[in-house]
């Protein structure tokens, strides 16, 4: 409630509750694990009580918020689930903090409930001043009673007070604003050489080969059919090409007649011997096929709306379908063939999963060797980019660039060993032969940044603000959700999923 009352009082905080606010949205959208047991209230944290009143009244306000916000963008119904779980996430989140407030003796006095509520806006008359009557009505409405509205508001200010002091302990040092701003500002360029791990499509093994190694390795074997099955249990499958001729949403009678008869006259076209991909590189509106010639590519059920479906997998090969109209506008299908589902086993595999798997490892050695010899290479001092030459391995360079939270390096991928090495390592030091999305790759730091503190002084106050909300964000997210699980571990935070369910 004191969001909405004092919003110009939060300072820094308003900032982060949002972040916080995401965390326990998370959390409960993933449900208590203990279950609600036996409790008669909607949720309890400890010994502090959210009722269901409680929660219905956030909830207006988190949906009164939203829709003053969004406009007639607000759907209500599509917005329901997530309404809910911020509501009852926001209401953990503040019972957390009173549990906080009570364990730090903190203390609410009648004065300060008193001074708030003669600063509700909503309790005023026409000329300004505060109404008795206001209170009383909107204290029953809301709340039931007087006493309840006085206790809702002394809990939110002991959260208010909890957290302002929670927040107040996080400081940083001038040490640290430049230990951060250089993390930030780091920035280093690489030169990426790429050690190839290709299997070789012309390399067989012998029958002998191939089933010895399926008997060592059988486990491996039938973890890779697992990861592949897709592969060797196939469903019924079509391959097909389209002509689209398009409708507008608002056509008349009229006008779709005329798309008809559009479509009609180049379907005869095809029934005629014209070839349905040359016709359909000319005449479909399909951007995504047309070009191709109407290919629609090889797909199963489920895959495409169910009038692309049944005109496809109920004809044989060769057959053109009749016109068929759907949400797109006017179609006509060409099936190019209807592949039965299929199945194989295991056993039926097994020797071309061991080619695989051969294959594989003797590429994988190969690379070892590789990456051995472009190590001794630069041991023995040659440059990194000398040896790759000497090896006729292929070598990329980056710009520069600096650390990013998906540890993505450009023309690599994302990789937080690489990340975490080059950021370490000094101007020309060089990586060790790292694996990225299956490839392997090894680096050179060919130059790096050097921030000073010279550098960073004239942005230091300003950045001081930004590094400080952010420090302050982590470090009162982490107490939260620390908290929660030591209550979730004791069985002391339990919500009552039947009621909430109820209760919006």
């Amino acid at each position: 409630m004191l969001r909405f009352i004092r919003d110009g009082q939060r300072w820094i905080v308003g900032s982060i509750v949002f972040v916080i606010g995401i965390v326990f949205v998370f959390f409960m959208a993933q449900g208590n694990p203990r279950g609600p047991g036996n409790i008669d209230a909607l949720a309890m944290v400890g010994n502090v009580r959210i009722d269901l009143q409680d929660f219905r009244r956030a909830r207006q306000q988190q949906e009164d918020y939203f829709r003053e916000a969004m406009g007639t963008r607000y759907d209500a119904e599509e917005s329901r689930e997530y309404i809910d779980q911020l509501t009852i996430s926001g209401l953990i989140r503040n019972a957390l903090f009173v549990r906080e407030a009570d364990n730090l003796g903190l203390r609410v006095s009648d004065e300060e409930v008193r001074a708030l509520i003669r600063d509700f806006p909503g309790l005023r008359s026409a000329d300004g001043t505060f109404s008795q009557q206001q209170y009383m009505n909107y204290a029953e409405r809301q709340f039931g009673n007087e006493r309840n509205f006085i206790e809702s508001i002394r809990r939110d200010l002991l959260a208010d007070k909890a957290r302002n002091l929670l927040v107040l302990s996080f400081g940083l040092s001038d040490a640290e604003v430049r230990d951060a701003l250089r993390f930030e500002r780091d920035q280093v360029r690489l030169i990426i050489v790429n050690i190839p791990t290709e299997v070789d499509p012309e390399l067989t093994f012998s029958d002998e080969e191939l089933a010895s190694f399926a008997v060592t390795q059988e486990a491996r074997l039938r973890t890779l059919y697992q990861e592949n099955i897709r592969e060797y249990d196939l469903p019924e499958r079509a391959h097909a090409r389209h002509i689209l001729v398009r409708t507008a949403p608002t056509a008349t009678d009229e006008e779709l007649q005329v798309f008809r008869d559009r479509i009609e006259a180049i379907r005869q076209r095809i029934v005629d011997g014209e070839d349905f991909a040359e016709v359909a590189k000319t005449e479909s509106e399909d951007p995504g096929s047309a070009e191709r010639g109407g290919d629609l590519g090889t797909f199963g059920r489920g895959e495409m709306l169910p009038t692309f479906e049944d005109a496809v997998f109920n004809s044989s090969a060769g057959e053109l379908s009749d016109v068929l109209k759907t949400e797109f506008g006017f179609h006509i299908f060409y099936t190019e063939s209807v592949l039965p589902a299929e199945s194989h086993s295991y056993e039926e595999v097994r020797d071309e999963l061991a080619q695989r798997a051969l294959a594989e490892d003797t590429a994988g050695r190969e690379a070892d060797l590789l990456a051995e010899e472009l190590s001794a290479l630069v041991a023995g001092g040659s440059s990194l980019e000398d040896a790759a030459r000497e090896l006729q391995l292929s070598i990329e360079r980056t710009g520069l660039f600096g650390r990013r939270g998906d540890f993505f390096i450009p023309t690599l991928g994302p990789s937080e060993e690489m990340m975490e090495f080059v950021f370490a390592a000094k101007e020309g030091d060089v990586t060790p032969v790292t694996v990225v999305e299956g490839k392997r790759f090894t680096a050179q730091v060919a130059e790096r940044l050097t921030i000073t503190d010279a550098d960073l002084e004239d942005s230091l106050p300003g950045e001081r603000a930004r590094l400080l909300n952010l420090k302050r964000t982590e470090a009162l997210t982490g107490w939260l959700q620390r908290e929660r699980k030591e209550l979730e571990a004791v069985g002391a935070l339990v919500v009552n999923q039947d009621m909430l369910g109820s209760g919006g």
